[in-house]
């Protein structure tokens, strides 16, 4: 795993790494909500490789009743099923890939980090978090969906690269990590 905090040498690394494996075709993004993932780090990236960039929230989620999200499998499949090069971004990115019986050719995890250096949604994963906790503090469906997500998939805990997304908006903010901790 490469952990960067500088979006220039993670474009450099993606340019490297598909250079060096013409076959690859797929690019996943993850992280949590505003972390930066559909506006900065797939901006980015694209701008480096020049693939297409999907959104995998807006293309492939479909709220329910419940106010949770399903997937548009059938949409998932179809997309995979063609020989595309492309930069998928989703905050449930391991579904996505699961349900297309696939894996990303190079997998990104973005994290907001805070001007202490502190992973700002480190609460939502960290295995001393209170679940009844976080419910009660997330109490839409949706985050309640994606809490779940972290917590099971752990998708920031085995990604290719890390990029600690120190964005001037998450300065200022502080980890929440000890209010969820008993």
């Amino acid at each position: 795993m490469i952990i960067y905090n500088d979006i220039n040498r993670l474009k450099s690394t993606v340019i490297k790494f598909v250079s060096n494996n013409p076959k690859s075709k797929i690019i996943s993004i993850d992280g949590w909500v505003g972390a930066g993932k559909t506006h900065l780090v797939a901006p980015a990236i694209k701008n480096a490789i020049n693939w297409d960039v999907i959104d995998g929230d807006k293309e492939f989620l479909i709220p329910n009743v419940s106010r949770e999200y399903v997937f548009n499998a059938p949409k998932i499949k179809s997309l995979f099923s063609k020989d595309e090069k492309i930069i998928i971004d989703s905050v449930l990115i391991t579904d996505i890939f699961q349900i297309a019986n696939r894996q990303p050719d190079l997998s990104i995890y973005v994290k907001r980090i805070n001007n202490s250096g502190e992973w700002i949604d480190e609460h939502i994963t960290h295995p001393s978090s209170n679940i009844d906790k976080l419910f009660t503090y997330y109490s839409s469906p949706f985050q309640r969906q994606l809490i779940q997500y972290h917590r099971l998939k752990k998708p920031h805990e085995s990604p290719d690269i890390i990029y600690l997304n120190q964005d001037p908006h998450n300065a200022d903010h502080q980890s929440m990590l000890e209010m969820f901790v008993d």
